[in-house]
């Protein structure tokens, strides 16, 4: 529509003409037009800071690509954590560890070839290697992540790694200096990627929660589908039907948790709603009761009427465990000889009757891959086997247990302190009766005493956790769903509910075989200079049996070298047989030092 110019005469002087372009507005004085231009700069700064607001999204992922994708589409899981460098040395050592890790034997695929650490560029060999860990040690944080299609076995897994990281940088507005590798030694073969911290403008990179938490997954998702294709109703059948029996938690029992977190009582009612509904519907229906069923025979769930289900508390937890618990089995049953029928247990240092042990290392690993934990499988004395999970104190540094070794795993106890938490706790409890309570602590919060980005419900859920963790323990007593009963003397009490961690000492770094013909001092002939001597009984093939051979092996080296006899009682070790051998050592060590020509004069 074209704009209409209107003009206005004025009777008093026909000279002075106003010419306005549309609707009319009104004249505004020199104020009012001081008051006009001050808004313009106000609407001028909020538009620059939404800009900024939208630049600075863009750069950390925030809102963008979050939202789930469709049923059909390829199902991936996503692992992530962010490892933050306390210092330069201790950044370098976390990414040599990793990358150790990444190219350790047992990941290989079909073709038996080492796995090789790749970028967008190519292959990296030792020397880029070890430059890109000299670079990504300086920076603040560096960011991991698994990835794991489901079919990823039809997957060429290196280019769509590649255009994985290359969505992801679309997305954050940077390039990213990463590395992968490729991991074929589970069921599901998957890419290991790390990412440095740092944006291509050298800023530390930042990467908002939710983009981590289900951007990546469902760009993860996308890109499946553009190198796979849709799901089809048979995959996705095939894929729901194979979590009914499953010992973990599963999608679905996300899914019955979400519908009974819905319910004002938590009941899960799959009762067939009048009408008929479609297919799809009819299936997921039946295969929920299919799993409640299961779950009933695990007593984690009830039918409390026909087709009204209800879950126990603890479900998620229990099946947790269980996944957990099958994986470590699993493990176990890898590192060990076909037929073994040793006894197999967890060693759990919270365990009231748990005694030491002395064993062989069997095989060792990582039982999780993002945040480095290892563990040992340990074939014990008492004719068990032993999955050992570590901490990261459990070990000397510089000797670590390798397979082979011989090992002893002990329990310590460790002295806790009062935390700054426990002393606040101690604090509110006392002025009210010895009990604390949550609502009368968030009465006493200061929020704008609070670190940047902390809320009040973050600061007491903190408290919330350290009690939960005391009560576990038996320190406190919970007396309320907020409240708890605080020991006056809780020093006391933390000190004897102290948690008890694994101590893994190396007794000796060679092996059995190595020791019998060893010429220097042995864990074998420490054994043996104690008292415990091989006895007769050599049947079975646990570690025990393996360890009597070895001390009557033992023996014979140390009759040839004249350190014991044969009597008529038996074979009789010289008292100063230890001294002996250590002396030898002595002198082996002599023959291969470098010679100090000033000293020697």
């Amino acid at each position: 529509m074209p704009r209409i110019i209107k003009i206005h005469e004025k009777p008093e002087d026909n000279s002075d003409i106003t010419i306005s372009l549309g609707r009319t507005k009104k004249r505004v004085t020199s104020d009012a037009g001081l008051h006009y231009k001050t808004s313009a700069s106000a609407l001028f700064l909020r538009e620059m800071v939404r800009t900024v607001k939208q630049a600075s999204r863009r750069h950390t992922g925030k809102h963008r690509f979050v939202r789930n994708a469709s049923e059909a589409s390829q199902r991936v899981i996503v692992k992530s954590r962010i490892v933050r460098h306390i210092s330069a040395k201790n950044g370098l050592k976390s990414l040599q560890d990793h990358c150790s890790y990444f190219t350790r034997k047992g990941v290989e695929g079909i073709d038996q070839n080492q796995p090789k650490i790749y970028n967008k560029a190519g292959s990296l060999d030792a020397d880029l290697l070890d430059e890109w860990q000299q670079k990504a040690a300086g920076d603040r944080h560096h960011f991991r992540f698994i990835v794991s299609p489901e079919n990823s076995q039809n997957l060429d897994l290196t280019s769509y790694t590649r255009d994985l990281v290359a969505q992801l940088e679309s997305d954050l507005g940077t390039r990213l200096d990463s590395l992968a590798v490729n991991h074929f030694n589970t069921d599901t073969p998957h890419a290991h990627i790390i990412i440095r911290g740092v944006s291509e403008d050298g800023k530390d990179l930042v990467i908002s929660r939710d983009y981590i938490a289900n951007g990546v997954r469902n760009r993860a998702r996308e890109i499946a589908n553009e190198h796979l294709g849709l799901r089809t109703e048979l995959e996705i059948k095939n894929g729901i039907t194979r979590e009914i029996a499953r010992q973990a938690f599963t999608h679905l029992d996300r899914e019955l948790k979400t519908i009974a977190t819905k319910s004002p009582d938590n009941a899960i009612d799959l009762r067939v709603a009048s009408g008929r509904g479609n297919g799809c519907t009819e299936f997921k229906r039946v295969v929920q009761l299919q799993r409640l069923k299961f779950l009933e025979s695990l007593q984690l769930a009830g039918e409390i009427k026909p087709g009204v289900w209800k879950l126990q508390e603890d479900f998620e937890k229990t099946l947790r465990e269980l996944g957990m618990k099958n994986d470590i089995i699993k493990t176990m049953h890898q590192s060990l000889s076909v037929g073994n029928n040793q006894e197999k247990q967890i060693f759990d240092p919270q365990h009231t009757d748990r005694q030491s042990i002395t064993g062989v290392v069997v095989a060792s690993g990582l039982a999780d891959e993002l945040h480095d934990k290892k563990y040992l499988v340990v074939s014990a004395t008492d004719n068990r086997v032993y999955y050992v999970p570590l901490s990261q104190k459990a070990e000397t540094p510089g000797r670590e247990a390798k397979p082979g070794a011989i090992v002893t795993v002990s329990i310590s106890g460790r002295t806790e302190e009062l935390r700054v938490s426990d002393q606040k706790i101690l604090e509110l409890a006392a002025a009210n009766d010895g009990i604390y309570s949550r609502e009368k602590h968030r009465l006493q919060v200061n929020k704008y005493r609070l670190p940047e980005g902390v809320t009040v419900e973050k600061y007491l859920e903190n408290y919330h956790k350290r009690l939960q963790a005391l009560e576990r323990r038996g320190v406190v007593k919970r007396v309320g769903e907020n409240s708890w009963s605080i020991p006056a003397d809780l020093q006391i009490h933390l000190q004897e509910h102290g948690e008890k961690h694994l101590k893994v000492t190396l007794e000796s770094a060679a092996d059995l075989d190595a020791q019998i013909t060893s010429t220097t001092p042995t864990w074998l002939d420490r054994e043996l200079a104690a008292g415990r001597v091989p006895c007769g009984d050599f049947s079975g093939s646990s570690f025990n049996q393996e360890l009597n051979r070895a001390k009557e092996r033992r023996i014979e080296t140390l009759l040839h070298l004249g350190i014991a006899s044969k009597t008529a009682q038996g074979i009789t070790l010289k008292r100063d047989f230890l001294e002996k051998l250590n002396k030898s050592l002595l002198q082996k060590d002599m023959k291969t030092a470098p010679i100090d020509k000033d000293r020697e004069r």
